[in-house]
Protein backbone atom coordinates (compact mmCIF):
# COMPACT_ATOMS: atom_id res chain seq x y z
CA UNK A 1 0.00 0.00 0.00
CA UNK A 2 2.66 2.37 0.98
CA UNK A 3 4.39 1.78 -2.06
CA UNK A 4 1.21 2.26 -4.36
CA UNK A 5 0.60 5.78 -2.37
CA UNK A 6 4.52 7.02 -2.94
CA UNK A 7 4.41 5.63 -6.69
CA UNK A 8 1.16 8.25 -6.69
CA UNK A 9 2.51 10.72 -5.29
CA UNK A 10 5.59 10.76 -7.03
CA UNK A 11 3.28 11.29 -10.37
CA UNK A 12 1.87 13.88 -8.99
CA UNK A 13 4.82 15.08 -8.34
CA UNK A 14 5.73 14.83 -12.15
CA UNK A 15 2.98 16.42 -13.82
CA UNK A 16 2.36 19.51 -11.21
CA UNK A 17 4.42 22.53 -12.52
CA UNK A 18 7.29 23.42 -10.15
CA UNK A 19 9.53 25.89 -9.54
CA UNK A 20 13.27 25.98 -10.98
CA UNK A 21 15.99 28.44 -11.47
CA UNK A 22 15.06 28.66 -15.10
CA UNK A 23 11.42 29.89 -14.14
CA UNK A 24 13.16 32.84 -11.77
CA UNK A 25 15.60 33.66 -14.38
CA UNK A 26 12.77 34.32 -16.98
CA UNK A 27 10.46 35.87 -14.88
CA UNK A 28 13.24 38.41 -13.57
CA UNK A 29 13.78 38.92 -17.80
CA UNK A 30 9.89 39.30 -17.99
CA UNK A 31 9.96 41.96 -15.74
CA UNK A 32 12.50 43.78 -17.30
CA UNK A 33 11.11 43.59 -20.77
CA UNK A 34 7.98 44.89 -19.35
CA UNK A 35 9.69 47.68 -17.54
CA UNK A 36 11.89 48.66 -20.80
CA UNK A 37 8.60 49.59 -22.27
CA UNK A 38 7.28 51.57 -19.23
CA UNK A 39 7.62 55.45 -18.39
CA UNK A 40 6.59 57.20 -15.47
CA UNK A 41 2.99 58.64 -15.44
CA UNK A 42 1.38 61.10 -12.91
CA UNK A 43 -1.40 63.36 -13.25
CA UNK A 44 -0.85 66.79 -15.34
CA UNK A 45 -3.77 68.60 -13.66
CA UNK A 46 -4.61 69.44 -17.43
CA UNK A 47 -7.91 68.48 -19.55
CA UNK A 48 -8.62 67.91 -23.19
CA UNK A 49 -12.04 69.11 -24.61
CA UNK A 50 -11.99 69.98 -28.39
CA UNK A 51 -8.56 68.83 -29.16
CA UNK A 52 -7.61 71.61 -26.75
CA UNK A 53 -5.80 71.27 -22.91
CA UNK A 54 -7.85 73.29 -20.12
CA UNK A 55 -6.88 73.96 -16.72
CA UNK A 56 -8.96 75.17 -13.89
CA UNK A 57 -6.52 78.07 -12.36
CA UNK A 58 -8.31 78.67 -9.34
CA UNK A 59 -8.10 74.73 -8.29
CA UNK A 60 -5.48 74.63 -5.27
CA UNK A 61 -3.72 71.42 -6.87
CA UNK A 62 -4.55 71.77 -10.75
CA UNK A 63 -3.39 75.53 -10.77
CA UNK A 64 -0.22 74.76 -8.79
CA UNK A 65 0.39 71.94 -11.27
CA UNK A 66 -0.24 74.40 -14.38
CA UNK A 67 1.85 76.86 -12.50
CA UNK A 68 5.26 75.01 -11.46
CA UNK A 69 4.68 73.29 -15.75
CA UNK A 70 4.47 76.76 -16.89
CA UNK A 71 7.35 77.93 -14.82
CA UNK A 72 9.65 74.70 -16.20
CA UNK A 73 8.73 75.82 -19.35
CA UNK A 74 6.46 72.45 -20.52
CA UNK A 75 3.21 74.11 -20.96
CA UNK A 76 2.14 77.87 -21.70
CA UNK A 77 -0.85 78.72 -20.22
CA UNK A 78 -2.98 81.33 -22.60
CA UNK A 79 -6.04 83.27 -22.37
CA UNK A 80 -9.32 83.05 -20.28
CA UNK A 81 -11.12 81.69 -22.86
CA UNK A 82 -13.42 78.44 -21.81
CA UNK A 83 -15.87 76.87 -24.14
CA UNK A 84 -19.31 76.69 -23.01
CA UNK A 85 -19.33 73.45 -21.03
CA UNK A 86 -16.71 74.66 -18.35
CA UNK A 87 -16.41 76.70 -15.68
CA UNK A 88 -15.09 80.51 -16.11
CA UNK A 89 -12.43 80.38 -13.84
CA UNK A 90 -10.15 77.99 -16.89
CA UNK A 91 -7.62 78.82 -18.97
CA UNK A 92 -6.42 77.71 -22.71
CA UNK A 93 -3.35 75.74 -22.18
CA UNK A 94 -0.50 75.30 -25.31
CA UNK A 95 1.76 72.22 -25.34
CA UNK A 96 4.87 72.93 -27.38
CA UNK A 97 5.69 70.61 -30.16
CA UNK A 98 8.55 69.61 -28.25
CA UNK A 99 6.49 68.46 -24.96
CA UNK A 100 3.87 66.61 -27.35
CA UNK A 101 5.42 63.54 -26.45
CA UNK A 102 5.33 63.73 -22.37
CA UNK A 103 1.32 63.69 -22.41
CA UNK A 104 -0.52 60.08 -22.99
CA UNK A 105 -4.05 60.11 -24.48
CA UNK A 106 -4.82 60.45 -20.31
CA UNK A 107 -3.20 63.56 -20.49
CA UNK A 108 -1.01 61.89 -17.65
CA UNK A 109 2.46 63.73 -17.85
CA UNK A 110 5.10 60.53 -19.11
CA UNK A 111 8.59 60.95 -19.04
CA UNK A 112 12.16 59.07 -17.32
CA UNK A 113 12.25 55.30 -17.70
CA UNK A 114 11.48 52.71 -14.51
CA UNK A 115 14.42 50.40 -13.42
CA UNK A 116 14.44 47.33 -11.71
CA UNK A 117 15.42 47.41 -8.15
CA UNK A 118 14.88 43.83 -6.99
CA UNK A 119 12.30 41.34 -7.25
CA UNK A 120 10.64 40.66 -3.73
CA UNK A 121 8.83 37.20 -4.64
CA UNK A 122 6.49 35.80 -6.81
CA UNK A 123 4.35 33.00 -6.66
CA UNK A 124 5.32 29.56 -8.39
CA UNK A 125 4.22 29.20 -11.93
CA UNK A 126 0.92 27.20 -12.47
CA UNK A 127 -1.96 27.39 -14.72
CA UNK A 128 -4.94 29.64 -14.31
CA UNK A 129 -8.53 29.47 -15.92
CA UNK A 130 -7.80 29.64 -19.22
CA UNK A 131 -4.84 26.57 -18.72
CA UNK A 132 -2.14 29.58 -19.46
CA UNK A 133 1.08 29.73 -17.38
CA UNK A 134 1.15 32.56 -15.13
CA UNK A 135 2.59 33.87 -12.05
CA UNK A 136 2.32 36.90 -9.99
CA UNK A 137 5.28 39.31 -9.36
CA UNK A 138 5.80 41.67 -6.57
CA UNK A 139 9.00 44.08 -7.26
CA UNK A 140 10.25 47.14 -6.71
CA UNK A 141 11.52 49.87 -8.86
CA UNK A 142 13.28 52.95 -9.41
CA UNK A 143 12.51 56.06 -12.13
CA UNK A 144 15.94 57.00 -13.41
CA UNK A 145 16.38 59.32 -16.62
CA UNK A 146 13.93 62.12 -15.20
CA UNK A 147 14.45 65.24 -17.64
CA UNK A 148 15.91 68.73 -16.03
CA UNK A 149 12.86 70.08 -15.32
CA UNK A 150 11.14 67.12 -13.60
CA UNK A 151 13.92 68.28 -10.95
CA UNK A 152 13.18 71.49 -10.56
CA UNK A 153 12.35 72.40 -7.49
CA UNK A 154 8.71 74.14 -8.32
CA UNK A 155 7.73 70.82 -10.56
CA UNK A 156 8.55 68.45 -7.31
CA UNK A 157 6.74 70.73 -4.74
CA UNK A 158 3.48 70.94 -6.74
CA UNK A 159 3.81 66.81 -7.97
CA UNK A 160 4.55 65.00 -4.69
CA UNK A 161 4.43 61.79 -6.43
CA UNK A 162 7.22 63.07 -8.05
CA UNK A 163 9.25 63.86 -5.19
CA UNK A 164 8.34 59.99 -3.72
CA UNK A 165 9.67 58.56 -7.15
CA UNK A 166 12.71 60.71 -7.63
CA UNK A 167 13.62 59.75 -3.36
CA UNK A 168 12.50 55.92 -3.12
CA UNK A 169 12.00 52.47 -4.42
CA UNK A 170 8.32 52.22 -5.34
CA UNK A 171 6.55 48.43 -5.08
CA UNK A 172 4.51 47.61 -7.92
CA UNK A 173 3.04 43.94 -8.70
CA UNK A 174 2.36 42.28 -12.04
CA UNK A 175 1.09 39.09 -13.64
CA UNK A 176 3.20 37.13 -16.32
CA UNK A 177 2.18 34.49 -18.72
CA UNK A 178 4.62 32.27 -19.99
CA UNK A 179 4.87 32.39 -23.53
CA UNK A 180 6.73 30.14 -26.51
CA UNK A 181 8.75 33.93 -26.15
CA UNK A 182 9.44 33.96 -22.59
CA UNK A 183 7.48 35.29 -19.68
CA UNK A 184 5.41 38.43 -20.74
CA UNK A 185 2.99 40.89 -18.94
CA UNK A 186 -0.83 40.67 -18.84
CA UNK A 187 -3.21 43.06 -17.06
CA UNK A 188 -4.99 41.82 -14.77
Amino acid sequence: MRLFLGSILGLLALLMPGYSEADEAGIRKGVLDYLAQQRFCMDSGLRRQDRRHWVDLEDADGGKKARALEAAKVIEIGRKEPPASLYKDWAWVRVPDEARQLFDEMDQLCFGRLELDKIEDFTIPAADAMGRIVSIVGYFYRVTNTPEWARTEGVRKAFPELEKAQSSVLKEEIKLVQTNRGWKYIPY
